[in-house]
């Protein structure tokens, strides 16, 4: 008998010390996601964004506009604090892409981004064009081959400037806003310019007195076809799942239409 005794007590033993190191882990697990989630609720959410009118643009020194009151419609959903910047575009998107716990707004969706940001949400659709001066280019249609030596302006780091650099043209004249474009067309310092065609349009009657001697020349096979606001990659998971929860939300209880239609509807 004590013998057989002295075989199973270690066994029993061994037994116990697995359960208790199971017990553990499983605590400390707990523990890693009540620190986590208790983390994600004392954070203050760094959110960039470029003045860019209609979607969102600066107003008397306020930042106004649909994309902005959309985004911070799903942030007061989800109980998160934050806190807004204006940025020139490309710095914007430099910040996001490594700053953890930063949202950006409104960024194409492309395939090059797409395993750099969790995406969040929908914003507005997107059809990019070539545009450029009437008197310069009579024709009525052009394929973007037939533009690559046109001195083409472009917004630093946006989804046209990434993808006409995948496309291989040369030349691309950079600059920090869509208004500059504007102004390097109408004198003469660049030949055409590509833009999302919603865009365009209000952008234009906001920056030239007659929108009639610009045109679209091609359409641009840009691979976006959506505007969205995202999150850098490495964001707090908890942070990230309870924006995109709430942006689920506000979607299915229809909350977020009144903004969507301002959006859709802005001509």
């Amino acid at each position: 008998m004590e013998a057989s005794g002295s075989y199973f007590l270690p066994e029993v033993f061994m037994v116990r010390c697995k359960l208790l190191t199971l017990i553990s882990l499983a605590w400390a697990s707990v523990l890693s996601l009540v620190h986590i989630q208790s983390h994600a609720e004392s954070l203050t959410l760094r959110v960039v964004t470029e003045d860019s009118y209609p979607l969102q643009y600066v107003q008397d020194g306020q930042l106004i506009g649909p994309a902005l009151e959309l985004v911070e419609k799903v942030l007061v959903e989800a109980g998160v604090d934050y806190e807004v910047e204006v940025l020139p575009w490309a710095r914007a998107y430099a910040t996001a892409e490594v700053t953890p716990n930063t949202l950006i707004f409104s960024m194409a969706r492309t395939t090059q981004r797409e395993p750099l940001f969790h995406w969040i949400g929908a914003i507005m659709s997107l059809d990019y064009h070539f545009y450029g001066l009437k008197a310069l280019y009579p024709k009525e249609k052009y394929t973007p081959d037939e533009l690559r030596d046109a001195r083409i302006g472009t917004i630093l780091g946006s989804a046209t400037y990434q993808h006409l650099i995948a496309e291989n043209y040369e030349n691309l004249y950079a600059v920090a806003s869509p208004k500059l474009n504007f102004e390097k067309l109408l004198s003469k310092r660049i030949d055409i310019f590509p833009a999302n065609e919603l865009s365009f349009a209000i952008s234009c009657t906001q920056f030239v007195q007659d929108c009639d001697q610009i045109r679209s020349l091609a359409s641009i096979g840009v691979p976006a076809t959506e505007l969205y606001f995202a999150m850098s990659q490495s964001s707090n998971p908890e942070l990230v799942k309870k924006i995109k929860a709430a942006y689920q939300t506000l979607i299915e209880e229809q909350r977020l239409a009144d903004e969507l239609s301002q959006i859709a509807n802005i001509h």
